[in-house]
This record gives C-alpha cells, structure tokens and sequence, in this order.
C-alpha cells in the first residue's frame, strides 16, 4: 500500500496567528516554500503526498503550553505504484526527514516491517 493522499483538520478555535505553526508546502527540492496555511479552526489542508512532498513548519511555533495544539491527520492509501519521479526510496519506510539527512525520526532510513 503507498500513501497518495494527506489530510490535516485543525481544531482549534482559539488559535492566534501570532503562535506561529503555519504548515508548508515546499517545492520538489525541499528548499523553497511555495505555500503557508494558517492553523485555522476548522481549516482543512489537503495534499499529494510521496517521496518528494515536503511540507513541515516553516516558522517556529509559539503556541501557549496550556492550550495543546489539536488536529486530525488522515491518509489515503492506494495499492497502485506511484510515478517514478515521485520515488526515491523502493523500500518501505516512515516519514524520512530532509533535515536528518533522509532518515525518519529513529535516525533510520527504511523499516524491517517483517
């Protein structure tokens, strides 16, 4: 199964532009941003998703320890391969992060699923 397709829903009303935590899209590179959303209560975000789909937070958050942020995050899956220039890694893996030099958050770049 590959994921094709993200959705994210924020759920709070009270959020503030001021806290930051904007969600970008960055372009195939990982390097420019092409587009910022606020967190706006009842916002959903939408969008293709593959081996070169950054997206992340491009400013840093501010937001109140008392009031936790909260969202809902779904993933559309498909059985159908993806296109070869959206691939960079045949083996199956987590989310890999540009920052970490392609590797997911245990420092890893692909999983043992077996």
């Amino acid at each position: 199964m590959k994921r094709r397709v993200n959705l994210l829903y924020y759920l709070n009303p009270n959020w503030e532009p001021t806290w930051g935590d904007e969600f970008g899209i960055y372009d195939d590179n990982g390097e420019t941003l092409i587009k910022a959303a606020a967190r706006t209560f009842n916002r959903c975000v939408i969008f293709d998703t593959h081996d070169k789909s950054y997206h992340g937070l491009p400013n840093p958050i501010n937001f109140p320890s008392d009031d936790p942020r909260r969202s809902m995050l779904l993933y559309y899956y498909t059985v159908a391969q993806r296109p070869t220039f959206q691939i960079m890694e045949d083996a199956l893996y987590s989310a890999l992060w540009k920052s970490m030099g392609f590797t997911d958050k245990r420092g890893n770049k692909t999983r043992d699923y077996t």
